[in-house]
């Protein structure tokens, strides 16, 4: 009888060769769809937070499948809150999931519930907690919407509203000021960044004069290996998962044939057996590299000046949004082009220097100030791009 089905359903495929094309795109396409949301992840993990939107976005053009679609969605809301400080676009992906996906509405509700606790929007966040807690009393996340709804009940009220008394106006139109645009704020304290340089299974050298670790003293030079789940340090194994290397001078790096000189300290980490090496260095020096490396030195002052501040507010942006990462930032295009010492010019550091703090911020905050190499002379919003809205 199974065999009889099958010959049928085989030969009602074949009088309908339409039926089996389509199929075959459809299942293309949940193909190509699962690999731009695993693809995102990857972005994400590179700091390319802007293609892996874009990623999420293709991925829902392309799938039907609503599984699909609420993985997306899903993943598309956190990287909005936790990367793109955008939490209102992640609260209306939310609640999309939750009036048009039923089998998700659960962690929808829950999700939107905690983002709303997190924006110290108490009220919001008990009415939404607690319809919740009624609608999903057996939940998965029941107990943590309790907790959240009891600290939310131990909290002070807000003060009463005492409504102003009315001043009487006169029918002249008064105009309404233009929503400002990002202030250069100077920062208070010049902070250390955490640059990725490179991640390898193979051999990283390190020179100085000297390069010291605790523990194995002072050289000229050391070797770095991965054998055997430890890491080595000129052959001798070590227990340490994280190795960090100082030195008064700059140091000089080698990884994967490329090498480098930088300042500051140098990390070197081993995680499922690739090792990545980190820089530590302060953000003023990290700049001096990046502008010309970005930029042509050549060109005028106010330029470089200009590139300076946005690097700076794009490097800021990535500390406060990593903090959880091994690093901030990486030393290509997925983040900033960073080539050490030998790039830096003394008109792009006189930028670096004259400019020492200055970072566009909105609402007290540093914006996500993204630059390209080339416009093609026109510039879009980011909700055309990237179906993102930011005020700046």
């Amino acid at each position: 009888m199974k065999r009889y089905a099958l010959f049928l359903t085989i030969a009602i495929l074949l009088s309908f060769p339409g039926a089996v094309t389509q199929a075959q795109e459809d299942l293309e396409k949940e193909g190509e769809a699962r690999y731009d949301i695993n693809y995102a992840s990857y972005l994400i993990e590179v700091g390319k937070y802007m293609e892996a939107l874009e990623n999420y976005e293709t991925a829902l053009e392309l799938t039907s499948l609503p599984k699909t679609k609420i993985d997306a969605l899903l993943a598309k809301a956190t990287l909005l809150t936790s990367f793109l400080d955008a939490p209102e676009e992640a609260l209306k992906v939310y609640r999309q999931i939750y009036t048009e996906y039923p089998q998700a509405a659960e962690i929808a509700r829950y999700r939107e519930g905690l983002l709303l606790f997190q924006l110290n929007r108490y009220r919001e966040a008990r009415e939404t907690l607690a319809d919740y807690a009624k609608k999903y009393p057996a939940g998965r996340f029941i107990f943590q919407a309790e907790a959240l709804q009891e600290q939310i009940a131990k909290m002070p009220p807000p003060p009463p509203i005492i409504p102003k008394p009315e001043i009487p106006t006169t029918s002249i139109p008064v105009p309404v000021p233009p929503t400002p645009p990002p202030v250069v704020q100077p920062t208070m304290k010049t902070p250390q960044v955490r640059v990725r340089l490179c991640k390898t299974n193979g051999d990283i050298e390190i020179n100085g004069s000297p390069v010291c670790v605790e523990g194995s003293g002072c050289r000229e030079k050391f070797t770095v290996k991965e054998s055997n789940g430890n890491l080595t340090i000129n052959g001798a194994s070590s227990d340490e998962k994280a190795i960090t290397f100082t030195s008064r001078n700059p140091l000089t790096v080698q990884c994967d044939k490329e090498k480098k000189k930088v300042r500051g300290g140098l990390v070197v980490k081993l995680k499922g057996g690739v090792i990545t090496l980190i820089n530590l260095v302060d953000m003023e020096d990290y700049l001096k590299s990046v502008v010309p490396s970005e930029s042509y030195s050549s060109w005028p002052l106010d330029t470089l000046k200009a590139q300076a501040v946005a690097a700076r507010t794009y490097a800021y942006y990535q500390l406060l949004h990593r903090e959880d990462w091994d690093y901030d930032l990486v030393d290509d295009q997925g983040d900033q082009a960073y080539k050490g010492i030998e790039r830096e010019r003394e008109k792009s550091t006189q930028a670096v220097t004259e400019t020492k703090g200055e970072v566009l911020t909105y609402s007290n905050k540093p914006i996500l100030a993204m630059y390209s190499a080339n416009s093609g002379g026109y510039t879009a919003d980011a909700q055309s791009i990237f179906s993102l809205s930011k005020p700046y």
